[in-house]
């Protein structure tokens, strides 16, 4: 399933995308205007804009080059039942993946948007969830992926277990001009020096017992696109010896042949471990090492953007959903005092176990809200803790937003969940009462 924003000022074309595209899996978020297309940018995590050419309030051009910015990951249409060559050049220049033309043909567009689906991994745990959230880190970490994509240099990926290593690899991968070939994974924690190289450069058949026909390695399956080293950390001297020697050549023999072959590929590295310590205890070559780590990336753990943590449990609520009989995922609430304990927990296996966690709170719950009880018990045990008076202060921005997340759960409580009311005693619009509640997770 992809998560969707359509913008179309007119109500019939949204409910057509609504329908069909939700027939198809997906979740479809709507907007009428630029306005409230950037609003929902930034409220939920979005994974395919479609925009139509003439809007009210801007035209859809501009919105995706704005949109491309806010969700570099994102992969963008323009619709139009008139478009121009020049707005088909000018929607390529704003990031946009292909022009629409109206009538939509959807039968297409269901078919590519499966094919984008395929190509972040078949699952949710892709680019829009591990990498969901507005905290300072995160949108640096955005922001460093675009910028470092363009070029081929090798990029050494660190960080702790469930961060999203990989993700942030496809997302390297996806936002390169590499993106039209493959991206192709080696986990090397995996992978015993007896196979190392018929897995990494291939065999021709006869090569050794059992090589019944001739197959070709990671590398060449890689040939123009990305390979990515999960766990580089864990190779042995005798692999990190080969590696390199592809790395400095560019070449390899496959096992048994007696030829060379050429590869073209970036390859892509990421570990857990420190790997300067390594070096320094012999465990890892330090030539190797340099001929990763042209550029390094970390990707910061959970506990250090705790604000993220609302919309990441809200994505992984809406993708483990139970759907209903109408196709449509029924998608329950978060309770302030089951937020509450989602806030104060550490995340040790980081944003996976919060994925883990949330998929365990709704194999448990049976209403329309998850409580404490349905979580597990290590986040259900953990008391909210209260900042010591003498702790200081931090940055303005995060304590507002705390403080107004709770100054609107209490108000929404103290008005039974009516909206209309609590927008009336706060002095703010429905809409206005409706985007803050979405922001903050309630």
């Amino acid at each position: 399933m992809l998560e969707l924003l359509v913008i179309d000022d007119e109500e019939d074309q949204l409910d057509v995308f609504s329908a069909l595209l939700g027939e198809a899996g997906h979740h479809v978020h709507t907007a009428r205007d630029a306005a409230e297309a950037l609003a929902k940018a930034r409220q939920s995590p979005i994974d395919v804009v479609i925009a139509d050419l003439v809007l009210p309030d801007q035209d859809g051009v501009s919105l995706l080059r704005s949109l491309h910015r806010r969700l570099p990951a994102a992969d963008l249409y323009l619709m139009s039942g008139h478009a121009q060559p020049h707005h088909t050049e000018a929607a390529r220049g704003a990031g946009a993946r292909a022009t629409l033309t109206k009538p939509i043909d959807f039968e297409q567009l269901v078919a590519d948007l499966a094919r984008i689906a395929l190509g972040r991994g078949g699952s949710e745990e892709g680019p829009a969830a591990f990498l969901v959230g507005e905290a300072p880190v995160t949108r640096q970490l955005r922001a460093h992926i675009a910028r470092i994509a363009r070029s081929s240099a090798s990029v050494l990926i660190l960080g702790e277990t469930g961060t999203g290593k990989d993700v942030a690899a496809r997302l390297l991968h996806a936002q390169s001009p590499r993106a039209a070939h493959p991206f192709v994974i080696v986990n090397c924690a995996g992978l015993p020096d007896t196979l190392l190289e018929s897995e990494l450069f291939g065999h021709v058949r006869g090569s050794f017992t059992g090589a019944l026909r001739d197959r070709i390695g990671r590398f060449a399956a890689a040939h123009r696109g990305t390979l990515f080293l999960d766990e580089v950390g864990e190779l042995s001297a005798a692999a990190q010896a080969k590696l390199l020697r592809v790395l400095e050549t560019r070449s390899f023999e496959p096992l048994g042949a007696n030829r060379s072959v050429e590869v073209d590929v970036r390859v892509l590295a990421a570990t857990h471990r420190d790997l300067r310590a390594e070096v320094a205890a012999g465990r890892f070559r330090e030539d190797l090492f340099y001929r990763l780590q042209v550029v390094t990336m970390s990707v910061p753990p959970l506990r250090v953007r705790r604000e993220d943590i609302p919309l990441l449990a809200q994505h992984f609520i809406r993708q483990h959903a139970r759907p209903t009989p109408s196709g449509l995922r029924e998608a329950p609430l978060l309770s302030e005092a089951a937020s509450a304990r989602l806030l104060a927990h550490d995340y040790p296996g980081n944003v996976r176990e919060l994925a883990h966690a949330i998929e365990h709170a709704l194999a448990l719950c049976d209403g329309a809200k998850i409580d404490c009880e349905h979580l597990p018990e290590a986040i259900a045990s953990r008391q909210p803790a209260a900042p010591p008076p003498d702790e200081g202060v931090g940055p303005l921005d995060a304590a507002l937003r705390t403080f107004e997340r709770a100054y609107l759960a209490r108000a929404l409580e103290l008005c039974d969940g009516r909206r209309a009311e609590t927008a009336r005693r706060l002095g703010i619009s429905r809409k206005n009462l409706w985007e803050r509640i979405r922001r903050h997770g309630l």
